[in-house]
């Protein structure tokens, strides 16, 4: 975590690439929340050992049951923020570098569309004075005739 720049700094374990990523004001504000209670060196830590989670999944699995809630998982948060990025009309290179993939075909799989999405898209485009661009046709050739 690099407090002064708002980033959540990580190294990916599957390519094991380093990620920086921006906090907006929201995530930042849970950073600064958190760090006015932390206890030790952990911005995120397990109340129960006031050590870092050694196990995300099964912290995540129980926080879930705490709430009430049907099965979330990680992979989850990854698709809603992708697809959130993508309406929002963020590139999908963008996207691409903000989940730390390596290849654009992953990214790909987290960015789903939705309706909306593609009403926006339509609506967005400009007509002008025409409705309907106009292509010349091709000249026919001697063996057409």
């Amino acid at each position: 975590m690099d407090i002064e720049q708002r980033r959540l700094k990580m190294i990916v374990k599957k390519n094991q690439r380093p990620l920086s990523i921006p906090l907006n004001d929201s995530a930042f504000g849970v950073v600064e929340s958190r760090l006015g209670i932390q206890h030790g060196p952990y911005v995120f830590y397990s109340p129960m050992t006031g050590d870092r989670f050694r196990d995300v999944k099964g912290a995540l699995a129980a926080a879930v049951k705490r709430a009430g809630l049907d099965k979330v998982t990680w992979h989850m948060f990854r698709h809603t923020f992708a697809s959130r990025l993508t309406r929002g009309g963020v590139d999908i290179v963008t996207v691409k570098d903000l989940l730390g993939h390596s290849n654009i075909s992953t990214t790909l799989r987290y960015a789903h569309s939705n309706d909306d999405a593609k009403r926006r898209a339509v609506e967005g485009l400009v007509t002008g004075d025409k409705a309907v661009t106009i292509v010349p046709r091709r000249l026919k050739t001697a063996n057409m005739l």
